[in-house]
């Protein structure tokens, strides 16, 4: 087994959640509901990959990311255009569901 040593870096990750979806999901069929959670990842990712940063994970209607220290300044303007971008994107559905943004910067352990 090799030995993989971790790099230690500073890094903004953020942790993004669509509030009330599982309610306004209900009663919707499951493919209209795969389809919207598709429409988000890709708006979500897309504001990620222009700030400079990488999506490492979807999680039902959340969303992993995070930035370099470099890209900071421009994944919080990304993070703070995401959530007026995303309440449209829900009520272009008819559901009334905004953008959870929990966000941290520090040292983490990557590679």
């Amino acid at each position: 087994m090799s030995q993989h040593k971790p790099r230690r870096e500073n890094r903004l990750v953020s942790f993004l959640d669509l509030t009330q979806f599982t309610r306004a999901a209900r009663g919707i069929p499951p493919e209209e509901v795969f389809g919207l959670l598709q429409e988000f990842y890709a708006h979500v990712a897309e504001a990620v990959r222009k700030s400079g940063g990488v999506v490492h994970k979807t999680i039902g209607d959340a969303v992993l990311s995070s930035w370099p220290e470099a890209s900071v300044d421009a994944a919080t303007q990304a993070l703070l255009g995401l959530r007026p971008s995303v309440a449209g994107l829900m009520k272009k559905h008819g559901k009334p569901c905004q953008l959870d943004v929990k966000a941290h910067f520090g040292a983490v352990a990557a590679g």
